[in-house]
């Protein structure tokens, strides 16, 4: 054993010792060049090796920048039960396709926002999710044309028909 100065210092060694030691309690993964492949599917040695975890009790969780429609969409139905989905970089989790916790940018925000992004003409992408359906300010690569809309067209949250006015450049 150590020598250790005090009993405090002790136990805050043996604090951190056990942490360290202790065993695996949740596996955290991302999507994107991690879970998925290049085709944005998964492997079978990778969900076998993921159930291999839940069998031995682990805990699995999905963390991801993407919007929870597109996690929906993507991953494999093994991964849709009892798998909490971490989505939109920690703005919204889903289990079992069930909200549990949104914190969500006001609309006010989100303006000022992307007005100052357009203002500084940098090269940038706004997407935005609603209803399911994704939103963007210009094409994305990969992602399927019926999946989203331009959001020029997304109406203004005053006005009923009038497009965006900060969404539109």
């Amino acid at each position: 054993m150590w020598p250790l100065v005090n009993s405090s210092a002790e136990n805050l060694f043996l604090k951190a010792y056990r942490t360290m030691h202790d065993p695996i309690a949740l596996i955290a993964l991302e999507l994107d060049r991690t879970l998925f492949r290049s085709d944005t599917t998964v492997s079978d040695r990778t969900l076998g090796a993921i159930d291999a975890c839940r069998n031995q009790g682990l805990h699995i969780a999905i963390a991801t920048a993407r919007p929870f429609a597109s996690v929906q969409r993507l991953l494999p139905a093994s991964l849709h039960r009892d798998v909490p989905w971490i989505c939109g970089s920690g703005g919204s989790v889903y289990e079992n396709a069930v909200c549990l916790y949104q914190d969500l940018i006001d609309v006010d925000t989100a303006q000022a926002v992307v007005e100052v992004l357009y203002r500084a003409d940098e090269d940038f992408m706004v997407a935005l999710e609603m209803a399911g359906r994704l939103y963007v300010n210009r094409p994305v690569e990969g992602l399927l044309p019926a999946l989203c809309c331009h959001l020029s067209s997304l109406p203004h949250p005053t006005m009923q028909s009038a497009p965006a006015p900060f969404l539109s450049h």
